[in-house]
Parts: structure tokens; C-alpha cells; sequence
């Protein structure tokens, strides 16, 4: 049994920590804390009067139109006062105006503009049936729209073979990523996306497959059907195929099964083509119907993937095959799978 990578699906998310605004003006130090994600705590306007203070009035005007009025009252010098910004969910800028009187009598008053964001964590994932790292694409989705991908692309051994970023106009849900494929087998792709306040959340695709062992089932000539005499050869696949879902569910991954048919050179390539992806389907039919859960897909190649190379017209019982591949992504294009249609069961 041939293990073709590691199995892992790992999801990070972390939050930026943002430098808050700060500045002094008359007789207070203002802090901002103007960039927060929902459920880690709310935006807000930090004043430290650095002295004393008789009495101060804080105005906040949103870019909605909604006025917000604070009256602080009277603060001696060093204490410090905390006003939360509240607004929706969204980024909103302010016009905002200190006004007050210190205990030496003196009037202050200072303004100043800001921008506002609270928004929801970032949540991306990769969406697996369409991942094709032959062509180097895949489709992400995402719950807060998006201003940047950076794609991150490594070899099998680890190293990066491969980096580029990609802009987002403020998108949201399923977005297509695309990047040029390198050379050499990709052992993991990572896609890092920036949101439109500047946090980021990144999620790495280790793809893996599992080539299941079996013995090649024997269709009725030119024909998708068998005798049932051959049916115990797909009952002993099938076994396999659980306990292979079975030593990797404590991995958590999504798993899905691929069906790969391919025909000896008897007859014209094109009805080849029809008969192995005909024959691939019913074999991925009678695993559904014997109760296997889990996504199926097939694939016909004919005879443009022969495993003994012969001339044509030659009656090669290699050449008449199936492939079995569990795996947590599509699999990439190579030599034994040319091409990346699969059809879903």
C-alpha cells in the first residue's frame, strides 16, 4: 500500500495586535483602540488627563450621522477614563471633540478623526472538490470580505517552491485563487488571507492519497457489467477501503474516493475512452449502493495511460485496469492520471 503524503488539514487563525492611535493635546493623552474583532472586547477611546481636570465633555459623530455625548465630570490628574465606541458591525470613521474646563480654569478643547473597525473573526476554508494543483487553483471561501491572498506553495521536502499574492476588491464568500504551478510534486499549499481591517487567517492544504490495493475486476466484454462471480474482488476492495476512512478518521480529514478506469488498445481510442469511464462509474455506483459513505468521484482514460506500453490493437489484460484513491483533495494530474475532469457519483 503506497501512502502518497502526509494526511493533514491544518486551519490557523490568529489576530493582528495593532499599534492603537496615540497622542496628547491640552490637558489629556488620548489612546484608540480602533481595530477589534467581535468577541475580543469592543472598540474604544482611552482619555488620561495629565492634570487636573474641573469638568469634560466628550462628542463623537459617526460617519451614519448617529452623535454619541459623554460627560466625563471631573478627573484628577493621571486617572484615566475609557469610552466605548458603539457602533454596528462594520467600519465606520468619527469626528471627535474634547471639550472642558481644567481646575486652573483654563478651556480645552481639541479635535480629531478616526477610523473605526469591528468585524467578525476571519473564518476561510478550502473548499476540497475544487482544488486542482495541477492547474494551480482552488476555491476559498471566506465570511468577511477580503482585500489580499498571499499563496505559499512547498515541495514535497519542505522547501518553498513557489509565492505570490493575489488582490481581492473587498470579496467575500467563494473566491477562485489562482497561482502558476511550479515544477516538481507540491507537498502542501498555504493561503493567508488579509480582511479589510488588516487581520488575517491562514489555512495549509496538505494534500493526501492512499492508493488502495485490490484485484482488477473482469468486465464483460465490451461492456460496464461483470458476472457475479467477480463481485467478492470489489467486497475485499471495499474492506479496505473502510478500514483505510477508518485509521485516518481520527485525523479529522474530509475524505473522498477516486475511480480511475483505463482500456487495453482493442478497438478505436474514442470508444476506449467511453467504455473505461463507463466502467469506472459502475464501480463507484456499486460502492454507493453497498453502503459506502463518502463523496465518489470517476474518471475513463482509455488507453492513454497504459501501464505496459504495446502497440495498438493488442490484447493486454494489464492494460485493462482500475485505479482506487483515497484522498482528502483532487488528485494532480500526472503520467497515470492525465487529466483532472472527475465526475462526481
Amino acid at each position: 500500500m503506497k501512502t502518497c503524503s502526509l494526511i493533514k488539514i491544518l486551519t490557523f487563525c490568529f489576530v493582528l495586535i495593532f499599534p492603537s492611535l496615540a497622542f496628547s493635546q491640552s490637558a489629556f493623552e488620548f489612546q484608540i483602540k480602533n481595530k477589534v474583532q467581535r468577541g475580543q472586547g469592543k472598540p474604544s477611546l482611552v482619555l488620561r488627563a495629565t492634570e487636573g481636570v474641573k469638568t469634560a465633555k466628550v462628542v463623537m459623530v459617526r460617519s451614519d450621522g448617529k452623535t454619541r455625548t459623554v460627560k466625563m465630570g471631573s478627573m484628577a490628574s493621571g486617572k484615566t477614563k475609557t469610552i466605548v465606541f458603539k457602533q454596528p458591525k462594520g467600519i465606520f470613521t468619527y469626528d471627535v471633540t474634547v471639550t472642558g474646563t481644567t481646575r486652573g480654569g483654563e478651556k480645552m478643547r481639541t479635535t480629531f478623526g478616526t477610523e473605526v473597525a469591528f468585524i467578525d473573526p476571519i473564518k476561510i476554508g478550502i473548499k476540497k472538490d475544487n482544488v486542482d494543483l495541477a492547474k494551480g487553483e482552488l476555491l476559498l471561501s471566506s465570511n468577511v470580505a477580503l482585500t489580499k491572498i498571499d499563496i505559499e506553495v512547498y515541495g514535497k521536502g519542505g522547501d518553498v517552491i513557489h509565492t505570490s499574492s493575489q488582490k481581492i476588491d473587498a470579496m467575500r464568500g467563494d473566491l477562485v485563487i489562482n497561482w502558476n504551478p511550479p515544477a516538481g510534486e507540491v507537498g502542501s499549499v498555504k493561503i493567508t488571507a488579509t480582511d479589510i481591517a488588516g487581520f488575517w487567517s491562514a489555512v495549509v492544504l496538505e494534500p493526501f492519497f492512499v492508493d488502495i490495493p485490490h484485484q482488477e475486476l473482469v468486465f464483460e466484454t465490451g461492456k460496464a457489467t461483470w458476472v457475479e462471480a467477480e463481485t467478492p474482488k470489489l467486497k475485499e476492495t471495499l474492506e479496505r477501503i473502510l478500514a483505510e476512512m477508518k485509521k485516518h478518521k481520527r485525523k479529522g480529514l474530509s475524505l473522498q474516493l477516486y475511480i480511475a478506469g483505463y482500456t487495453d488498445t482493442v478497438g478505436t481510442a474514442s470508444s476506449n475512452m467511453t467504455l473505461s469511464r463507463a466502467r469506472a462509474k459502475s464501480i463507484a455506483k456499486w460502492f454507493r449502493k453497498s453502503g459506502l459513505r463518502l463523496q465518489i468521484f470517476y474518471q475513463g482514460f482509455g488507453e492513454t495511460a497504459q501501464a505496459i506500453k504495446t502497440a495498438d490493437n493488442v490484447d493486454e489484460k494489464r492494460n485493462r485496469r482500475a485505479v482506487y484513491l483515497l484522498g482528502n483533495a483532487k488528485p494532480p494530474t500526472s503520467p497515470q492520471l492525465p487529466k483532472s475532469n472527475w465526475g462526481k457519483l
